[in-house]
């Protein structure tokens, strides 16, 4: 856990991030100045701060460049009462890690607290191995997130590398991140310093497969008539991912758990056989399963995997970690780009809870990604107005703000298609967000406090909005 100190000259707000914090394990100070924070600086090693940006000595926002030249690892999270969000931007440029404005809740200050240790740690293991470039980053060999079925699956990873020579099979929908499963086994192995070679069997044409596999010589395929190395060869040290193992016809699989068995590969059209160390892993996609076929495999491969398996949750078993890597991806993302998007409305959070993500971590970082880039220039989060932009350029039916709330007091979901137009018709974005907010209004019979909350905006400014539309 962190040493935390609040730098804030309200008591209440100490008193509180105190209590949420401690309550989480963290060893938590509290300071009402700059200079009192100062002493603290120069007793203990301080790892996050939480700054006020009006301190009875000097402003926080002001503070940051000299803290962060005193310790570059040390995380700040500015605090700001203000409506205006210039002041902590300009904090965030000059190298804040992130912002909460009053009031907070405490999910939100638990959250950005969690990110900034994270973001420290990953900082101080890059420093270290670029001194030391023999050491591993393990920090980003583990799959993000916090919840007991992500936990699950680093531990089984964590004991899956401990055992170099053993098959592995791993199982989940698409895009649940089974490959960045099988690179960490492979990374946190003792083959990580040899070849990890990929291979997707659905992509291989099934007349050519087994001397893309096993190799060739000269002439013994026609498509490729010199003599060539198989997978099996080229990973020969390290590891072989197959991925969607269950495209591989059966007599191939036979004949890989032969080459499993042995240690051993015949070329096609050769006379001897090539000796091979290859460690393999292999994955399923459950999600094409065939309930007459099992899972495609035959009994010669499933005994080489036996209990060595790794199971991929859907991202809708562990929605807490859906707003983590959010942020992960936004980050990732708005650095790529050199762009200043630093976080999400609560309306599109709420919609990241509440939509089902078919597609998983993969659809989640897509989502982002393109919600990243339709941002406006200098905008500072995305709000809805990017989504909906999105949902009509892609033709996605993303379903929007799912928890709106109708007369008769049940929930209903709000798909892009209750606004009006075509999904396959792009209309202006205005009139778009016309039909979106009578749409919205109708539902919740014009209530705007209700409206104004679900839509994540101000009253004022859905009453902004309703004159200029002409909705009133």
């Amino acid at each position: 856990m962190a040493s935390i100190v609040i730098v804030d000259d309200e008591i209440a707000v100490r008193n509180l991030i105190t209590k949420v914090l401690t309550m989480g394990g963290h060893e938590v100070r509290s300071a009402g100045s700059l200079e009192e924070f100062r002493s603290i600086l120069e007793a203990v090693n301080v790892e996050i701060v939480l700054l006020d940006v009006h301190l009875p000595d000097g402003r926080g926002d002001e503070a940051v460049p000299d803290l962060l030249a005193r310790d570059a690892h040390l995380r700040v999270i500015m605090i700001t009462g203000d409506s205006s969000l210039e002041t902590v931007e300009s904090a965030i440029r000059n190298g804040a890690f992130d912002y909460l404005t009053k009031p907070f809740n405490t999910e939100a200050l638990r959250h950005v607290v969690s990110q900034a240790g994270a973001d420290r740690l990953r900082a101080i293991t890059q420093s270290v191995d670029e001194r030391n470039p023999v050491r591993s980053v393990t920090s980003q060999r583990r799959l993000a997130g916090f919840s007991r079925q992500v936990c699950s699956v680093n531990l089984a990873i964590d004991r899956m590398a401990k055992l170099p020579d053993t098959p592995v099979l791993i199982e989940g929908e698409s895009g649940t991140g089974k490959e960045m499963a099988a690179r960490a086994v492979h990374e946190l192995s003792e083959r990580s310093k040899m070849p990890f070679v990929t291979v997707n069997c659905a992509a291989i044409p099934k007349p050519v497969m087994d001397g893309e596999l096993f190799g060739h010589e000269h002439g013994a395929q026609a498509a490729h008539p010199e003599t060539r190395k198989g997978y099996l060869e080229l990973a020969d040290g390290g590891t072989l991912f197959l991925d969607e193992l269950n495209e591989m016809p059966e007599h191939l699989q036979d004949k890989l758990a032969a080459a499993m068995t042995d240690g051993v590969v015949i070329r096609l059209g050769a006379q001897c056989a090539r000796p091979i160390n290859v460690r393999v892993l292999a994955a399923i996609n459950t999600g094409t399963r065939n309930s007459e076929d099992g899972n495609g495999l035959t009994m010669a491969i499933k005994n080489h995997f036996a209990d060595n398996n790794i199971a991929m949750p859907p991202l809708r078993k562990h929605p807490d970690d859906i707003e983590h890597l959010a942020y992960i991806f936004l980050r990732e993302k708005s650095l790529e780009l050199n762009k200043k998007v630093y976080g999400f409305t609560d309306g599109i959070l709420n919609f990241f809870r509440d939509y089902s993500w078919p597609g998983n971590v993969r659809e989640l970082k897509n989502v982002v990604e393109r919600l990243v880039m339709l941002t406006s220039p200098g905008a500072a989060m995305i709000d809805e107005e990017c989504l909906q932009s999105f949902c009509f350029q892609t033709g996605n039916d993303l379903e929007l703000n799912p928890a709106l709330q109708n007369g008769g007091g049940g929930n209903r979901r709000v798909a892009l298609r209750d606004f009006g137009g075509d999904h396959d018709e792009l209309i202006p974005l205005e009139e778009s967000e016309r039909n979106y907010l009578r749409k919205a209004l109708q539902i919740l019979d014009f209530n705007k406090t209700q409206c104004a909350a679900q839509l994540g905006i101000s009253r004022s400014t859905l009453q902004r909005k309703i004159r200029q539309y002409g909705l009133e």
